[in-house]
């Protein structure tokens, strides 16, 4: 299935990371492919999923330490990872990320695009992030 949606506001951004809780919850997924470029908006939509799941401190990108960890009030935890600097699947197992992943948590995954992650999730929900003058257009596909 497909959801797309443009925001126009943090506040847009934030209703859809609200739809986006609901999806995960109520589809008991726990992994999202998180794409778009740079400045696209994907740490934001992770901070208000954060809030969503009940997590206290705030999202920041894990650009330079590859994983950000989040303890949720709601029992699960969030997971962020940001593979921008990560060139291969060898070098991603070197940062531990196959471990983490086999918790029952919550995984939101920037730059997923950039290596096939696929074959390792059964539960993905793929958002792609695109700038559109003063927009971002979130396409979710579920």
């Amino acid at each position: 299935m497909n959801y797309c949606k443009k925001s126009l506001s943090l506040e847009d951004t934030k209703e859809i990371a609200k739809w986006v809780y609901n999806l995960l919850v109520s589809e008991k997924r726990g992994t999202i492919f998180l794409n778009g470029e740079m400045g696209a908006g994907k740490t934001t939509f992770t901070k208000y999923l954060a809030e969503y799941f009940g997590c206290a401190d705030g999202s920041s990108s894990p650009t330079f330490t590859i994983l950000n960890t989040y303890e949720s009030k709601k029992g699960k935890r969030l997971l962020h990872f940001d593979l921008y600097r990560i060139e291969s699947i060898e070098e991603l197992e070197q940062t531990g990320f196959f471990e983490y992943i086999e918790d029952d948590a919550i995984a939101v995954i920037e730059w997923a695009d950039k290596l096939d992650l696929r074959e390792y999730f059964d539960d993905i929900v793929e958002i792609k992030i695109e700038k559109d003058k003063n927009a971002r257009i979130f396409n979710v596909i579920y």
